[in-house]
């Protein structure tokens, strides 16, 4: 599970429902961004075969920057 926050989130209390994996503070500004790429990530490991090498596009870095 990845865990997110946007604007004022606390970190800390999102921490507690994902215990093996810090939240990632996102620009909310960019949320739809993020959203997109993970559509398009999603569809393409969708439709590999098990055992392939997928490659997935780098989401753009200014996602986290908030």
């Amino acid at each position: 599970m990845f865990v997110f926050g946007i604007g004022r989130a606390d970190l800390s209390e999102l921490c507690s429902i994902s215990p093996g994996r810090p939240p990632m503070q996102v620009n909310e500004q960019k949320f739809p961004e993020l959203f997109a790429w993970l559509s398009r990530s999603v569809r393409t490991v969708s439709m590999s075969m098990p055992g392939d090498g997928v490659s997935l596009t780098p989401l753009p870095e200014d996602v986290w920057q908030v």
